[in-house]
């Protein structure tokens, strides 16, 4: 599976702390644990950049209501995820909180009754470590 993750969560996915991905459920295949995820930053340009390859661990079904003024109803699984829940998942993909991953979502689907998966993959350090061309100086 290809992954492309935007520069703001490249570092996070290269240094370990962000080990899963969130995306939209669509017409492509699901996939499975086992298989393997390739992840890029800058996909289809003359910046794209390798952070890694990983297998994937779990695959869960999420489904969030995002509404201009935050979080409705969010399950991921079987569970409802809380206050806490939320703030732990906002965490794990690469947020502040909460209100930065809510003002994500916003911005990049709208007020809508997402309907995704989170990928989690078993991540290993990358030997030898990745630069990214935004980080020299």
């Amino acid at each position: 599976m290809l992954l492309h993750f935007q520069r703001q969560f490249a570092r996070p996915v290269l240094d370990g702390t962000k080990r899963h991905t969130i995306r939209a459920s669509g017409s492509r295949r699901r996939p499975a644990p086992g298989e393997w995820a390739h992840c890029y930053t800058g996909l289809r340009t003359r910046s794209t950049h390798k952070l890694g390859t990983w297998r994937i661990a779990q695959v869960d079904v999420l489904r969030m209501s995002v509404r201009d003024s935050g979080f409705g109803d969010v399950i991921l699984g079987a569970d409802r995820l809380g206050g806490v829940g939320l703030a732990d998942l906002a965490a794990a993909d690469g947020f502040k909180g909460t209100v930065a991953m809510h003002r994500w979502f916003l911005g990049y689907h709208g007020a809508i009754e997402f309907d995704g998966l989170v990928i989690r993959w078993d991540w290993l350090p990358v030997e030898p470590p990745v630069i990214l061309p935004w980080e020299v100086s």
